[in-house]
């Protein structure tokens, strides 16, 4: 559902954005919860809808959630961000 939304804001010439990314679950403190998540969990759950707004929807932009993700702040979150995002879906769009 999420890349037909996104498809359709970006076809009227707005960059559509996949926000929350990745593991925030609820909105009370939320800069202070930690969402601690295993591999497996993260892979098959919590990042597929992500990984089809990059891979099918080519979402403009993400934004990162508030909470932290395994200890670090999704923001600040080196795995989610560079490893995940930038290498494996960006890097394999297109290919």
């Amino acid at each position: 559902m999420a890349v037909a939304e996104i498809k359709g804001i970006q076809s009227e010439g707005l960059i559509a954005d996949a926000n929350m990314y990745a593991t925030m679950n609820q909105e009370d403190n939320r800069f202070e919860e930690d969402s601690r998540v295993d591999e497996r969990t993260l892979q098959e759950i919590y990042l597929p809808p992500f990984a089809a707004a990059v891979r099918e929807g080519h979402v403009g932009t993400i934004m990162c959630a508030y909470v932290k993700t395994n200890g670090v702040f999704s923001c600040e979150n080196q795995y989610l961000l560079v490893d995940v995002l930038r290498k494996q879906w960006v890097l394999t769009v297109g290919s």
